[in-house]
């Protein structure tokens, strides 16, 4: 709504308009006069009122003004006030299809007019303020919900990578969180595996498309847009990725086949380690210009440090049990020639024992129990009572 909304004046014959103006204009009422009844039209929306003159309508103007007035939010009702013909009768399909319609029948004097049209502008300005009020509950609403959405979505993600320790599912689900919270039209997780160029990178997960959308073109290069992500540098984010400076004709994807996916709206995000390694990065892309703002970076900031804690801990959940899958395999092998030992001790011809470094004896083979005579079920029991 204008700070000081004006009341239309639609008067096509005669000096019934400008007149109408001066007038309005002397009792502080702001007013403009119509060119015509599609410049009426036009501005009824954002118009405290208006006054038109019954000859100024057609049955077509009449249908455009019925078809505007069912497009009007709940809040409007619009008020008109209508000139009657000089001496004639008032059309009732008019004053029905206007609605919200004062009918002054002519000639009118001026303070009847003024009375009129204060009467209609008050009430109008009324109906904006109403109207505002019910944007501002709508838009909180709209804010509450979204809120609402990115929490719940939050804590889904939270209470997943808490509980999760296959890393493919962890990054697929910070995939997946990152596209729904962003807006984003896909999403990627490209692995930092760095060769000897420092352009190694690997397609780990993708959200929104099919993989089959990137198995036909190789990785990105170690561009401007691309690179810093991965050297740890920080968010990268643009309104427009093919009028960034960075894009240039280095882009990511320049010179590939037509097909590749259309990114216009570009936030790429590290994803870095508590020792300060950069573990990856997240990329989210949308065809149309100006999807990701400061807010969709700082939540996926956020999320960028849960998927770097959880990647850390799989991997040293997964350094341990490669350390007790060793472990288990050494003890295995161990007892195996343990086992192969005694075999092979239990069967020779000659007296064999063991002991511990102290002289204590803990096994005898089965040659020693032969020619001693003693219990093998005893053991170094009886060792011991004929020491």
């Amino acid at each position: 709504m204008a700070s000081d909304p004006s009341v239309l004046i639609w008067a096509p014959v005669g000096r019934d308009g400008p007149v109408i103006e001066r007038l309005l204009g002397g009792a502080g009422i702001p007013g403009r006069g119509c060119s015509g009844f599609d410049d009426l039209l036009r501005g009824l929306d954002g118009a405290a009122g208006a006054i038109i003159a019954q000859e100024g309508l057609t049955a077509a103007d009449l249908a455009a003004v019925d078809l505007w007035g069912k497009a009007q939010p709940s809040w409007s009702d619009f008020p008109f006030v209508l000139l009657s013909h000089r001496g004639g009768t008032i059309d009732r399909q008019t004053v029905s299809l206007l609605g919200n319609v004062t009918v002054l029948e002519r000639p009118v004097d001026q303070t009847t007019l003024i009375s009129a049209v204060s009467s209609a502008r008050r009430a109008r300005l009324r109906q904006f303020e109403a109207g505002e009020q019910l944007a501002e509950q709508l838009r909180m609403r709209r804010a509450l919900a979204e809120e609402t959405r990115t929490l719940g979505i939050l804590n889904e993600l939270g209470a997943t990578l808490s509980a999760e320790l296959d890393l493919e599912r962890v990054v697929q689900a910070v995939t997946d969180a990152g596209v729904a919270l962003t807006g984003a039209e896909f999403g990627a997780f490209f692995y930092n595996v760095v060769d000897q160029k420092g352009e190694s990178y690997t397609l780990y997960t993708l959200s929104g498309v099919p993989r089959s959308k990137f198995e036909s073109f190789a990785m990105p290069r170690n561009t401007a847009v691309f690179a810093p992500t991965f050297s740890g540098e920080g968010i990268v984010r643009s309104g427009d990725i093919t009028r960034d400076p960075r894009y240039g004709r280095n882009a990511p994807y320049a010179g590939m086949p037509k097909g590749h996916l259309p990114v216009c709206s570009y936030l790429a995000v590290p994803v870095t380690s508590r020792s300060g390694e950069v573990l990856g990065g997240l990329f989210f892309g949308h065809s149309m210009s100006d999807m990701f703002g400061e807010a969709a970076e700082q939540i996926m900031t956020g999320v960028a440090g849960q998927a770097a804690t959880a990647i850390d801990n799989v991997r040293l959940f997964v350094a341990e049990q490669r350390e007790l899958e060793e472990r288990r395999r050494a003890e295995v092998e161990l007892k195996r020639q343990r086992d192969e030992f005694l075999t092979l001790a239990d069967n020779i011809s000659s007296l064999c024992w063991l002991a511990y470094g102290d002289g204590t004896i803990f096994w005898y083979n089965k040659r020693w129990y032969e020619f001693t005579g003693a219990d093998p079920d005893a053991g170094i029991a009886w060792e011991a009572a004929h020491d």
